[in-house]
């Protein structure tokens, strides 16, 4: 994002502003160039919403829980769970496996939160709910990807913002980071960052980082979390 440097000139009691050099990691796009990329992007995604209504994988996570004042770890957990992630209504878990601070748990002593997905943000409804833009062209991991900057039009915490990552050649997903529009109770932080792969040539998710902090009184009072996942044996559901 271009940052803007205020620059005042005393001589001639004047403010002036000159923007700053542009992020040499990044080579800009133009504005037709980045419709044209959103469009077969949308045609490309369009037609997996179409087809799929989620993906099904086991996933491993571990959560490490803190003070947010001190940053001191409270506790860790390690969670193997089967996932059946859905694009418009909530996920299904079992938890096969729990861990807390080195102790075997039962796995129905774990809280699943569950949440509703995000809009998503490349479907048939993606521009009603978004506006996109294809700020530019850098590189990820050796390969050129584009990034997308989207911005909801709405402030829910059901709108997504942020950046997705898409590749230069194929225009597949590998990588989104971003956070709700709008935090809702529990809530008072949320940030993630997800890596995708592809399964049958459709980006799917294979790794995770969130942050989160929340504060549930009595229950789960004032705490950061940070939470790192992998996933695998990752299936499409039709």
């Amino acid at each position: 994002m271009k940052r803007i440097t205020l620059l005042f000139i005393i001589a001639i009691a004047a403010l002036t502003a000159s923007p700053a050099l542009p992020d040499p990691k990044e080579e800009a796009v133009s504005p037709e160039e980045s419709e044209r990329i959103l469009g077969l992007i949308f045609e490309k995604s369009i037609t997996i919403y179409d087809t799929y209504t989620g993906a099904e994988s086991t996933r491993v996570e571990t959560i490490r829980e803190y003070d947010p004042k001190t940053d001191k770890l409270r506790s860790v957990s390690e969670v193997t769970m089967k996932r059946k992630d859905y694009f418009y209504r909530d996920p299904e878990v079992e938890v096969l496996k729990y861990v807390k601070d080195g102790v075997e748990m039962k796995p129905s002593a774990y809280r699943v939160y569950k949440s509703k997905p995000a809009y998503p943000v490349f479907d048939k409804r993606g521009r009603e709910r978004y506006t996109l833009r294809v700020a530019a062209i850098r590189k990820l991991n050796g390969k050129k990807v584009y990034r997308i900057e989207v911005t909801p039009k709405v402030s829910s915490p059901l709108h997504f913002k942020g950046n997705i990552y898409c590749t230069k050649r194929s225009l597949e997903t590998v990588l989104i980071e971003g956070t709700m529009a709008k935090l809702s109770f529990p809530l008072k932080d949320f940030r993630m960052e997800l890596g995708f792969v592809s399964v049958d040539d459709i980006p799917v998710v294979e790794s995770g980082v969130v942050h989160i902090r929340l504060n549930v009184p009595l229950v789960l009072p004032d705490t950061k979390i940070v939470s790192e996942f992998t996933a695998s044996d990752t299936k499409l559901i039709r």
